[in-house]
């Protein structure tokens, strides 16, 4: 299926698997809670603000790579609303490569060594390979660049 342009909200993954499934695990071995660490008061917690995407004249878009997590997937600084007018299927460049890549609503979307932009719970894209590292693929690091543009 691929991601409509017009979709609002939320991606269809979901990140809680790899951020509690380490917890639950342990508290369901017996550990006591404040094995998993410190209290934290609710009201301190701030997000950290997602650099904006730079839209050049030709349409094309600059993004940065925010993250990378331990799959390889690589986590963009763009939102399935910047990158739609360009295509269901658009061009990724990286310093080292260029690739299309398709924009699609999950990682099992995806074909074995097809590059995807996957909507994600934190309402970005993230650069990702079905059952393989996108990271590995493109050499991009934390920090890097990385250009959009429509696919001819």
């Amino acid at each position: 299926m691929e991601l409509e342009q017009t979709q609002t909200g939320r991606g269809a993954t979901f990140a809680g698997r790899d951020l509690f499934a380490p917890a639950a695990a342990r508290l369901a071995v017996g550990a006591d809670l404040h094995e998993l660490g410190a209290a934290i008061d609710p009201q301190t917690l701030r997000g950290e603000p997602v650099p904006v995407p730079e839209r050049r004249p030709d349409g094309s878009l600059r993004a940065e790579v925010l993250w990378i997590d331990r799959f390889g997937n690589v986590q963009l600084n763009l939102n399935p609303r910047d990158a739609g007018p360009l295509g269901p299927v658009l061009d990724v460049r990286t310093d080292a490569h260029t690739r299309p890549a398709r924009l699609v609503e999950a990682y099992a979307d995806l074909q074995v060594d097809e590059l995807g932009l996957v909507h994600d719970s934190y309402d970005l894209l993230s650069i990702s390979l079905y059952a393989a590292s996108a990271a590995a693929l493109t050499g991009v690091r934390p920090g890097d660049p990385v250009w959009l543009s429509h696919r001819d």
